[in-house]
């Protein structure tokens, strides 16, 4: 389920596996700030020094997508906006690397 995070300064988020997204469009919580709008996968507001890496580069981030553009397809998602995998709002310092993105339920970053 979506992470928010924010204030938070020095975060390390290191992924040696696979972070898989739900699925379940219908627990899927809203976004607080936005109610026409499901939660990001992942939120980060007013945060600095923030690094998401994969040392191994074997991380994967798999936002599952695939039912969210059906879904779209299908004009099933007209009330609410599909979640990126990652925001990113007045960040400082961020960091990116050895890991993959993939499956985005809307676009990435």
């Amino acid at each position: 389920m979506p992470i928010l995070m924010r204030d938070v300064h020095g975060f390390t988020l290191n992924v040696e596996g696979t972070i898989l997204a739900s699925q379940n469009f219908k627990k899927w919580p809203l976004n607080p700030d936005d109610s026409k709008r499901f939660a990001e996968m992942f939120s980060f507001i007013d945060c600095s020094d923030i690094t998401f890496e994969s040392r191994s580069k074997t991380g994967v981030i798999d936002g599952q997508g695939y039912m969210w553009w059906l879904r779209e397809f299908l004009g099933l998602n007209l009330k609410t906006h599909r979640p990126k995998m990652l925001q990113l709002t007045n960040i400082t310092n961020l960091e990116i690397s050895g890991i993959l993105f993939k499956n985005s339920p809307s676009f990435f970053i």
